[in-house]
């Protein structure tokens, strides 16, 4: 899911510089972080939060069979 994150998250940000980090919470969830400068953020988090929103319901859709929840935050 790591690398569908940071897939999805370059498609919308380009070549800047931005990090993906996987945390196992626990065995049935994940928390995946994407850190980024200001203007990358902007991009990622789009207008109104559409395009963070849209990531999300893709990263939900994706997980569905594997039966694990993964949480995505931005810059935390």
């Amino acid at each position: 899911m790591e690398e569908l994150v940071r897939y999805l998250v370059k498609s919308v940000v380009g070549d800047d510089e931005f990090e993906v980090v996987l945390e196992e919470a626990n065995p049935k969830l994940s928390i995946i972080k994407v850190k980024a400068n200001d203007e990358s953020i902007g991009k990622i988090i789009g207008r109104n939060g559409r395009t963070i929103s849209s990531i999300r319901t893709i990263l939900r859709s994706a997980s569905a069979r594997s039966g694990k929840k993964y949480i995505l935050k931005v810059n935390d």
